[in-house]
């Protein structure tokens, strides 16, 4: 169960986590430096986990568990033990993001 519930226009949304550092092949720990602007670069994306009731996919174009991207400002950060999440307003949402 999650901790928040967005209300009237607005969307909960888990930041994607950036990884640290990679493993080569071989099993070397390459670690890489990364600068504020990699970092809130990263964090300009995620996965939508819940929507406030003013909200529903046919209008928005986007449903639960979609990957979105926003404007870079947007929100207000939360921390849930061992996720950043983003309460977005609806119209910070720019794009779904398709793999």
């Amino acid at each position: 169960m999650l901790k928040y519930t967005p209300l009237a226009d607005t969307v909960l949304i888990e930041l994607e986590k950036i990884e640290d550092e990679e493993i080569s092949s071989g099993g070397i720990v390459i670690a890489r430096k990364q600068t504020k602007d990699v970092q809130q670069k990263g964090k300009e994306s995620g996965v939508v986990l819940a929507m406030g009731h003013l909200l529903d996919s046919a209008t928005t174009g986007y449903k639960i568990g979609d990957k979105v991207c926003f404007k870079r400002y947007s929100g207000t950060y939360l921390e849930d033990e061992d996720s950043n999440l983003r309460l977005l307003s609806d119209a910070d949402i720019l794009a779904v993001i398709n793999n």
